[in-house]
């Protein structure tokens, strides 16, 4: 399996378009020649932890704690999680020592921990280091790929030339411009995935650790596509995006859901009981 753990993804970005096309036409294209299962309302659950939060939630379906972070607190405790089931598995991190990795991979069921000192530079170097450590076990595996570049304060959108409406408020403009950029890093997996049955086989997750507009420029978002007569929700969302072998027909779930429900649709669609055992908590 390989979970694509994208920084600050909000799922409205996923169809949208300016003058130049889709902000994420790689995505896009991953989404439309695949059979997926996707859910685009899905409610960030993250508290004051971040991150972590987010983190601790899609991998073991608990919720965060009310005070304080449970990856800072907690995260020596041994979670349920899928991880735990696969004979290999790893977190591609570009972060050194933030979320307190090197304690909750462990916690988590993930043997391996890969940090790099430039794997903060580029979403390239992660998408690489990913298709490098996947190839490199004949085991049955687990990766876990973090991306970075549309981490505030959004400079990765500096380096980006697309297209987007200046009437939007700034900050916006810079968002999605780092969501190009991540998906031109994305589109090393689809490369591979073209020429390598192993990636063509494999469950592939894709999804945010939480919103990132807070609700003032949120409303200020909406007000602007009001003007323009562009369909939108009234809240932001986590889009959850699975490609699997098990997944015959694309399937598309719009009812509202939450991070907590994540782990137990992953679980489900990809049959984790088949590959390994049941797993405590799940139904």
């Amino acid at each position: 399996r390989i979970y694509i753990w994208v920084e600050s993804f909000e799922s409205w970005v996923v169809d949208y378009q300016t003058e130049d096309g889709y902000v994420m036409p790689n995505l896009h294209r991953f989404m439309t020649e695949n059979s997926i299962f996707y859910a685009d309302k899905i409610k960030s659950q993250v508290k004051y932890g971040g991150s972590g939060d987010g983190q601790m939630t899609l991998m073991t379906g608990l919720l965060p704690i009310s005070k304080g972070s449970a990856a800072l607190s907690f995260g020596d405790n041994v979670f349920p999680s899928f991880a735990h089931l696969y004979p290999a598995s790893r977190t591609i991190n570009p972060c050194h020592n933030t979320w307190n990795q090197n304690v909750t991979n462990i916690s988590y069921g993930i043997k391996e921990l890969c940090e790099g000192p430039d794997f903060y530079k580029s979403d390239s170097i992660i998408f690489r280091e990913l298709i490098k450590e996947f190839n490199s076990t004949d085991s049955l595996s687990f990766s876990l790929a973090i991306t970075i570049s549309s981490h505030v304060p959004f400079e990765k959108g500096a380096e980006v030339n697309f297209k987007v409406d200046e009437k939007l408020p700034q900050v916006i403009q810079d968002y999605l411009r780092c969501m190009h950029y991540f998906d031109g890093a994305f589109n090393l997996l689809l490369t591979e995935m073209e020429t390598n049955n192993r990636f063509r086989d494999a469950d592939i997750v894709i999804t945010g650790d939480h919103t990132i507009f807070q609700k003032f420029i949120w409303n200020d978002l909406c007000d602007y596509w009001d003007k323009h007569n562009y369909p939108h929700d009234d809240s932001n969302y986590v889009p959850l995006i699975i490609s699997s072998p098990t997944i015959t027909s694309t399937m598309r779930y719009d009812n509202l859901a939450y991070q907590m429900d994540e782990y137990p649709t992953i679980s489900h669609i990809i049959d984790i009981r088949r590959r390994g055992g049941g797993i405590g908590g799940m139904a």
